[in-house]
């Protein structure tokens, strides 16, 4: 992962969002408290996170009626 692991260590939370894999915000903030990082500016709004957790319309496998 190559984040730093020194305590106290600033970091952008953008760049710690990337580095973890993109998960959501809360994650990320409590990720970066564990590892005792100082997390410092706003999360950005990724266009990729977005579309990658959308999910696809459910389709039905069978159809309802029978024909005759």
């Amino acid at each position: 992962m190559n984040v730093s692991t020194e305590i106290g260590a600033k970091i952008d939370i953008n760049k710690l969002h990337e580095k973890l894999g993109h998960p959501d915000e809360e994650v990320t903030k409590l990720k970066g408290n564990y590892m005792k990082l100082k997390i410092k500016g706003k999360m950005e709004n990724w266009e990729n996170c977005t579309i990658g957790k959308m999910r696809q319309k459910n389709v039905e496998k069978e159809t309802k009626e029978k024909s005759t």
